[in-house]
């Protein structure tokens, strides 16, 4: 499609609205009556109008966003996945340099999505170790109590519950990056409730259109962390999850939540 046609609809759109804005009513329709004239004409519809528009003026582009730990990690994968998508971005292994993630999106969304991201990022982290600090507190509780019983001659405790020590970072994480992925798809259901989903479907659409037209390999949305069988790990990460801020806005968020710094 010639960006021409594109431009020349989004100018009488921009004129009819102005003059819809001051009262001019008649002239308003006028400029209306052209703009569905070349609609029909060349087969577009508005929703062409302004992606042509914010491809101009806020183009989609790939971002990377350096690594947040050592080496690459399943979980960060995971985590930028959910995160990405739910702020009309997709997330690569940057395969380059190792623990790099790539951001596809336009500007304003990526810069949501990767503050938002390492903002996370920052909170599993820091609500894993306190997470682990009260595990590892508990067990060494139960290893005295144990020690005191045998030494004394009493009988050893019983314990109603298992600790489950091995792997509990990682199911943490996994537990806490589920429950960041359902909080997001709950906000965006609200979102198409409210508004209908042809904003979100069209915005999905563009990303995914420039990614086959610039990039080399295909998109993969698999999570990484799955199999995972530290069931402790993962309700704390679960808890920990749905407690952490996502900003009001959420999916349609053009500005992050700045609590951990």
């Amino acid at each position: 499609m010639d960006n021409s046609i594109l431009e020349t609809l989004h100018k009488l759109k921009a004129k009819a609205d102005s003059l819809l804005e001051v009262g001019n009513q008649e002239e308003a329709e006028l400029f209306a009556a052209k703009v569905q004239e070349l609609l029909l004409r060349y087969k577009l519809t508005m929703s062409d109008v302004e992606t042509a528009a914010q491809d101009r003026d806020d183009p989609i582009e790939k971002e990377v966003q350096p690594p947040v730990t050592k080496g690459a990690k399943w979980w960060a994968l995971d985590l930028a996945k959910v995160v990405s998508e739910a702020h009309f971005c997709l997330r690569f292994d940057n395969r380059s340099q190792p623990g790099a993630i790539s951001f596809v999106g336009r500007k304003s969304d990526r810069e949501v999505a990767i503050y938002m991201f390492i903002y996370l990022v920052r909170a599993m982290q820091q609500l894993e170790k306190e997470a682990r600090k009260l595990l590892e507190k508990e067990k060494n509780a139960r290893i005295a109590a144990v020690y005191e019983a045998i030494t004394t001659g009493k009988e050893p405790p019983k314990f109603d519950t298992l600790l489950e020590v091995t792997e509990f970072t990682d199911a943490f994480y996994r537990g806490f990056t589920t429950a960041i992925k359902e909080r997001y798809e709950a906000q965006k259901v609200k979102l198409t409730e409210t508004y209908g989903g042809t904003a979100l479907v069209v915005a999905n659409k563009a990303v995914s259109t420039w990614v086959q037209n610039n990039m080399r390999f295909s998109y993969s949305g698999k999570l990484y962390g799955g199999g995972l069988s530290n069931q402790m790990g993962q309700s704390a990460g679960r808890q920990a999850g749905q407690s952490v801020e996502l900003g009001r806005r959420g999916v349609s968020n053009k500005g992050g939540q700045r609590q951990i710094t």
